[in-house]
């Protein structure tokens, strides 16, 4: 193989690996770098120059050296691809980034490693997303702790599988960790927990969830309170309840207030129906600009207020700003940015004293603010909105009649604003948590969570998509280890999970199998969701599709073996054997070249004989190819499978590169031997001319008369001994030379010749 092939086929190496994203590496045994990649050279904004033929102990520190060399020799030693920890390491900008690299030995035909292939994947967003998905999570559970209503979920048998703080201070347990696996027995009267039961196990039985029931508790101090109740049932993919979860308000207040306000004011009983009529209306509402608009909507509505609107404080401006008006007067004064001072006027004063300010005729009250777009008002009562003595807002209702707005009026709308408080933060931590969802759902990485029996309780759409599910949904309550082949159930069992359970996570390479069957190599990272006690509640895996890194692996392995076969031909042909040897040794080291060395056999027909495998020759699953030498065929190389394989493109252009080869040297060997022929003919032509011209030398030298030869234009190139006798001149003074006139002269020609004859008597 001249030098000009090899340096291409290097460069489209050199081109393949530059265009993948990851750090590529080669090193030698001696740990030498024999090949890098443009993404590496970037990352560390270096040159190859300055990296190529020198190791880890010329570029880095000695201890980072002494492990890295560790690593590579784990790799020669074991011949096993390894998977190294997430490392971090600092970028050519300075910013310290997280590598997570695979080193794979690459074996000769021998199966000795001669090079390691190092693969360093750039995961520093996805521990970025890791570690945000956590602190999410427990800003989720923060915000459940942190919600005043109680929630709990408990199994089919009644006892508590989740409680949030509240229920636990309401149940008297010391932290909501301390209700799990109990029941209502453990902390009520049996009267009282005998009916909560019977409530449950009529949702079990209908598979119909209960709304909204007032329940009676008793706290850890003797003392009776209600919650407003809600219980839904939980199903699994058989229709079967396997759970109950509760969310319950607390309304002790707003019961006793409705108790007060039947016995003195009987004739608003309607109006308090109404109040808590809205505030379950709000309960539900997702998102906090709706939930004001709908409070706005209600009770302007329901109560029949010549106006209704709410603030909230702006405290950079310290101003009580309106976040949401009734009807179109409403959205003008919006859309202006109209706003109140703080600590002045009826919503002002409100706002900064925590209680409620009634002015039921305006035109007496000096706190009042007019406003142009209101000219009907006579009466304003300002409510605030308050959820554990923090004021969230300010419910501002308008009368247009003076003395209509009465403490009656105070006393209801307090209520309200209370479910009001307790709505907007229920609503503000749906919020938060829809954050956390809304990333995992728009993630092109798949997540799932599983229990701790690994029955999936959430998928992602990109999880759903790469299990081969339409819905997500339709993985909930299946086991997550029917999407794995059976050898990967099996390192599941004896690997994964007990490393989970012992570290709390597990990274590596595993693979997937949709429903439909198809196999998806996937790099997971396992870890384990803990409570804020540590301990371990859900597994949880972030996969990523990795097939296209597997397939520029599997390119980068095909055009190495590739590169090394044509190598090894190329050196057989340096060494130029004779071809009865080189025909043998060729089919030898082209089958060792494919995909499927142990399955390819390699037959080369010349000149009628077969040398190599001869039953690639009959084989089905054949690659042909035609050696010729100057036009002329003479011979074949067969490729064969001896099972029904496909031939890769690369395969069937190595065979094309070996053939062109192969017939320039075999061209080259017949033209030296042809020239070589030619060489020992013409030795034995000039012996031959040699023999002739010596025995033509001795007739002239020999003969007893003069003999002269000349060119047609009289130059004398013989002048044989008798001549110079003859004539009087030696040979070497007339050879080359013009003949003399003498010569012509025919008296001076007789003369001597007389002479001649009398000497020779």
């Amino acid at each position: 193989m001249d030098q000009a092939a090899v340096e291409q086929q290097l460069q489209f190496l050199q081109q393949v690996i530059d265009l993948n994203p990851n750090l590529i590496f080669v090193k030698d045994r001696e740990g030498r770098f024999v090949l890098v990649n443009q993404a590496l050279l970037d990352f560390y904004g270096t040159t190859a120059e300055e990296i190529l033929g020198k190791t880890v102990e010329d570029l880095t520190d000695p201890e980072q050296a002494a492990q890295l060399r560790r690593e590579d020799q784990e790799v020669l030693d074991s011949r096993q691809e390894q998977v190294l920890p997430d490392r971090p390491v600092v970028d050519a900008q300075g910013n310290q980034r997280w590598l997570q690299t695979v080193k794979r030995p690459l074996l000769d035909a021998d199966g000795v490693a001669r090079y390691i292939l190092g693969v360093a994947t750039d995961v520093t967003e996805r521990r970025l997303a890791e570690e945000k998905i956590i602190q999410e999570r427990n800003l989720l559970r923060t915000l459940i702790d942190t919600i005043p209503d109680y929630i709990h979920i408990k199994d089919a048998e009644g006892r508590f599988l989740m409680a949030n703080n509240a229920v636990a201070r309401l149940m008297g347990a010391e932290s909501a960790e301390d209700l799990i696996g109990k029941t209502d027995f453990d902390f009520y009267p049996p009267e009282v927990a005998a009916e909560y039961r019977a409530d449950e196990q009529a949702i079990i039985e209908s598979g119909q969830p209960l709304i909204n029931k007032d329940e009676p508790h008793r706290d850890s101090e003797g003392n009776w309170t209600w919650t407003l109740t809600t219980k839904i049932p939980v199903q699994d993919e058989e229709g079967r309840v396997i759970a109950l979860v509760g969310v319950s308000r607390d309304v002790t207040e707003r019961r006793r207030l409705h108790q007060r306000l039947q016995e003195s004011l009987a004739r608003r009983t309607q109006e308090v129906l109404t109040a808590t009529e809205i505030a379950q209306e709000i309960a539900a509402v997702p998102v906090l600009d709706e939930l004001y608009r709908r409070v706005v909507d209600l009770v302007k509505k329901r109560f029949g207020y010549y106006h209704v609107q709410i603030f909230q404080h702006d405290a950079k401006r310290n101003v009580m700003a309106l976040v949401e008006g009734y009807g179109e007067v409403g959205a003008r004064m919006k859309a202006a940015g109209h706003h109140l001072p703080y600590g002045r006027g009826v919503v002002g004063t409100a706002a900064a004293s925590g209680e409620p300010v009634l002015a039921a005729d305006v035109a007496h009250d000096p706190n009042w603010v007019p406003h142009p777009d209101l000219p009907e008002t006579k009466g304003e009562l300002a409510v605030p909105i308050k959820l554990r003595g923090k004021v969230l807002g300010v419910l501002d209702v308008q009368s247009d009649q003076a003395n209509a707005l009465s403490e009656e009026d105070q006393v209801m709308l307090l209520g309200l604003a209370g479910q009001i408080a307790g709505a907007i933060e229920s609503t503000r931590a749906l919020e938060q948590a829809n954050i956390f969802r809304q990333f995992v759902q728009a993630s092109a990485q798949g997540f799932g969570m599983a229990t701790l029996d690994a029955q999936i309780v959430y998928v992602n759409p990109a999880l759903a998509r790469l299990l081969g599910e339409a819905r997500p949904e339709d993985a909930i309550g299946k086991s997550f280890a029917l999407y794995y082949p059976p050898e990967i159930q099996q390192q599941l069992q004896t690997e994964v999970l007990p490393t989970i359970m012992e570290t709390g996570q597990w990274s590596g390479e595993l693979a997937i199998v949709s429903i439909q069957g198809k196999v998806t190599p996937t790099h997971e990272s396992f870890f384990l969701i803990r409570d804020e006690q540590g301990n371990p509640l859900y597994l949880a895996d972030v996969l990523t599709d990795i097939t296209e890194q597997k397939q520029a692996e599997a390119q980068l392995n095909t055009r190495i073996r590739i590169l090394d076969c044509l190598s090894d031909i190329g050196r057989m042909i340096d060494e130029s054997p004779p071809l009865e040897e080189f025909w043998p040794r060729l089919a030898e080291r082209m089958a060792q070249g494919f995909q499927h060395p142990d399955l390819c056999r390699v037959a080369i027909e010349f000149e009628g004989q077969v040398y190599g495998a001869a039953e690639a020759v009959e084989s089905p699953y054949q690659m042909v190819s035609t050696l010729q030498i100057g036009g002329e065929r003479v011979g074949k190389i067969r490729v064969a499978y001896t099972e029904d394989r496909p031939f890769l493109n690369e395969e069937s252009a190595l065979l094309g590169d070996i053939t062109r080869r192969v017939n320039v040297f075999v061209e080259n060997r017949r033209l030296f031997q042809q020239t070589q022929q030619a060489l020992a003919e013409m030795e034995r032509s000039q012996a031959e001319l040699q023999q002739v011209t010596a025995l033509q030398r001795a007739i002239l030298n020999a003969a007893d008369y003069a003999i002269i030869a000349t060119t047609p234009e009289g130059t004398i190139i013989v002048f044989n001994p008798a001549a110079e006798r003859m004539l009087g001149y030696r040979a070497e003074e007339v050879v080359g030379r013009a003949t003399p006139a003498i010569i012509h002269d025919p008296e001076e020609v007789a003369e001597r010749a007389k002479l001649f004859s009398e000497e020779l008597g």
